[in-house]
């Protein structure tokens, strides 16, 4: 993880914010949906014989998956919104100090 938006220059915050902002597009694109869409496969009905313990395991290993993504996901989003919010305080005090 980066260094806290409060060691930052505005400069810098911008830079690490759009980079979270980037990898958690790429995240969600990546790796949190397909995730939730193989769920979804998985739990559509199949009329084979035999596979209803397999699907069971099968899917509940997916759906631990999901919630690692999901809380890998929060995180993600929490340092975005930290950075953010950051950023606004910074260009609130500039254009405050400006007029």
């Amino acid at each position: 993880m980066s260094a806290s938006p409060e060691s930052m220059t505005l400069r810098q915050k911008m830079t690490e914010g759009e980079h979270l902002a980037r990898e958690l597009i790429q995240h969600l694109e990546q790796g949190f949906l397909p995730k939730v869409q193989h769920v979804r496969r998985l739990t559509r009905p199949h009329p084979e014989a035999g596979e209803e313990e397999l699907r069971e395991v099968t899917l509940r290993n997916a759906v631990e998956e999901i919630l690692a993504s999901d809380d890998f996901t929060r995180q993600l989003s929490q340092r975005v919104r930290m950075f953010a919010a950051s950023i606004e305080a910074d260009i609130g005090r500039i254009v405050h100090e400006g007029q």
